[in-house]
């Protein structure tokens, strides 16, 4: 493999989750988004946000001419764009969630298969570095319940509240799911749902319009979003990006999902932090044969049915409220975990919680490729 195409794969496996081990999809992959001429202004950002003339200086080239293929880059969403007090900064985005989420409409069916070969373990019956790490660290996003009125009166904090994360934005706007658009371009059915579901929040917001990926909408169309999420038949999984600030929201779906479903079928010491409340299930007003509504809202495996009732299990259960609002007897409510149990995302920014998954990382040795 070339010298640069190797340098590239170790910083982006070092970031977050990483790409893979799989070396010939990984560098399909990576060759489906990435010009060989940008390799070198991607290895030369840090994982800061930084302007064009520092990263100009650092590789001895004209300010104007880094600037301009930095802006370029971006606008191809490999690398983060912002904007504070009209000074544009540039900062590295990691493959997840990162340049394979940004990219939403970019992808081929050959680009994500290779994205999923990339991730897959090279030894049958194991997981792949990226599923490893994704249970092992920080969450990419937390569960909220899906309507305040699921939660016991008084018990829902702020930061677990998806209408308080929105009313402490200013813009707002839209995007296709990634994951939908990918069964879609697969060819496994249509999702049920909207494709539009994805939302993002001030300056992530401005990244996906600036960029074309996305459109603005107002508070009133996210409120609406919010309300449909209980409403549609099997219910959203509302998620929030693993952030004090909350840049990004998504509505995931039972059919599409890869959080979702690798929330039930995988663990990990990141299940304790996903959701902070958990389902208080009263059986003596559980009555008729209504247990599959339940049953049918609950996506990551929490309730079943055995011997005509209603079984849940507290591990599988993130809190998500979507078997509240359907049961007819009322008998489900969630309730707030412990104070001891409760996770409060300790990164202000979802760069922040890059940051502190590096560190992490690092500190257990786990750097690059070679997991």
């Amino acid at each position: 493999m070339e010298e640069k195409w190797v340098k590239l794969w170790e910083k982006l496996d070092a970031m977050n989750s990483g790409v893979g081990e799989n070396t010939e999809y990984v560098m399909k992959y990576l060759k489906a988004f990435f010009h060989e001429d940008d390799i070198d202004y991607f290895l030369a950002l840090g994982n800061v946000f930084e302007t064009s003339d520092i990263v100009a200086e650092r590789m001895q080239l004209p300010q104007k001419h880094v600037e301009e293929k930095l802006y370029d880059m971006s606008r191809r969403m490999l690398i983060f764009r912002d904007r504070v007090d009209g000074v544009t900064r540039y900062r590295v985005n990691p493959i997840a969630h990162g340049i394979y989420e940004f990219n939403v409409n970019h992808h081929t069916k050959e680009d994500f298969q290779n994205f999923v070969l990339a991730g897959k373990a090279q030894e049958p019956g194991q997981l792949g570095s990226r599923a490893k790490r994704a249970r092992a660290y920080l969450p990419i996003q937390r569960t909220l319940p899906v309507n305040p009125n699921t939660v016991k009166p008084g018990e829902l904090r702020d930061e677990d509240n998806p209408y308080a994360i929105l009313d402490r934005h200013s813009r707002y706007a839209v995007t296709n799911c990634i994951c939908a658009v990918q069964k879609r371009i697969e060819e496994r059915g249509e999702c049920e749902y909207p494709l539009e579901r994805c939302i993002s929040y001030d300056e992530w917001a401005d990244y996906y319009v600036e960029n074309e990926e996305g459109h603005y909408v107002d508070k009133q169309y996210i409120l609406d979003m919010f309300k449909l999420a209980d409403e549609y038949k099997r219910g959203l999984v509302v998620q929030v990006s693993n952030s004090v600030d909350g840049e990004f929201q998504c509505l995931c779906c039972p059919c599409c999902c890869g959080l979702v479903a690798m929330g039930k079928f995988l663990s990990g010491p990141c299940d304790e932090i996903q959701g902070n409340y958990v389902l208080e299930h009263d059986t003596s007003k559980c009555e008729g044969n209504c247990h599959s509504l339940c049953v049918s809202r609950c996506h990551f495996g929490a309730l079943t049915v055995e011997n005509d009732k209603l079984v849940y299990n507290k591990a599988k259960c993130t809190g998500c409220g979507l078997c509240v609002n359907v049961c007819p007897n009322q008998a489900n409510i969630l309730t707030r975990k412990p104070d001891n149990e409760l996770y409060t995302p300790e990164g202000q920014t979802w760069h922040d919680t890059y940051n502190i998954v590096a560190k992490m990382r690092e500190e257990k040795g786990d750097i690059g490729h070679l997991y």
